[in-house]
């Protein structure tokens, strides 16, 4: 090291020019530079995700959380699972072990999970993502009023006009609902009727 040093000082004209060369490379290099809010991080992380329509949080969490823990424990190269039951809806994170391939892993949880019976009449189909991290520009928080019909109206608007900018790659709604039908029978007619608020709901079903 003191060698090093020692040369340095016995060659000034060489030790300015490479203090002159390392300085253009580094201008030269400022446009090539790449610049992100957050890196890019590979996946370790997906969840499973259901829709329950209807369903009361007792309901979603023990007609379909359960059911998917169930299903996911025991699956090689999950290291981790933790779930939340809300009214509506079931959200299962699974987090995989060091050294397994996510992909794989994916379809392993995705066939025991489309391979569960009994799940309630109403809800939908499973929907598997990836929690990825990406290059997160802005968030837009749109509120005001207890319309949220009119919300979702304007979130859309808003969404529309950002993706006609080129500058912008993505855009994620995290708050967008579905839209649904909600039906209240009147039970007493129903009786009359021979049926209870299980039959309709399994004939409105089995007409769409």
């Amino acid at each position: 090291m003191i060698s090093v040093t020692k040369w340095f000082i016995d060659n000034p004209v060489a030790t300015n020019l490479l203090m002159v060369f390392t300085l253009i490379a580094g201008l030269l290099s400022l446009d090539t530079l790449r610049v992100e809010s957050f890196p890019q991080i590979p996946p370790t992380q997906f969840t499973v995700t259901v829709t329950y329509p209807g369903g009361t949080e007792k309901q979603v969490d023990e007609g379909i959380t359960q059911r998917v823990e169930n299903a996911i424990r025991g699956i090689a190269g999950v290291k981790s699972v933790i779930s939340t039951s809300q009214p509506e809806f079931s959200i299962v994170r699974v987090k995989k072990a060091s050294g397994i391939d996510i992909e794989r892993l994916i379809e392993d949880v995705r066939n025991r999970v489309e391979g569960i019976n009994g799940f309630p009449t109403l809800a939908e189909r499973p929907q598997i993502q990836r929690e990825e991290f990406t290059n997160l520009a802005a968030f837009i928080l749109v509120y005001g009023g207890n319309n949220d019909d009119l919300l979702q109206k304007v979130v859309t608007k808003v969404k529309n006009q950002l993706q006609n900018n080129p500058n912008i790659s993505q855009i994620a709604n995290l708050g967008k609902r579905k839209q649904e039908l909600r039906i209240e029978p009147n039970l007493g007619k129903l009786k009359g009727y021979g049926l209870d608020s299980t039959e309709l709901s399994d004939k409105i079903v089995g007409s769409m």
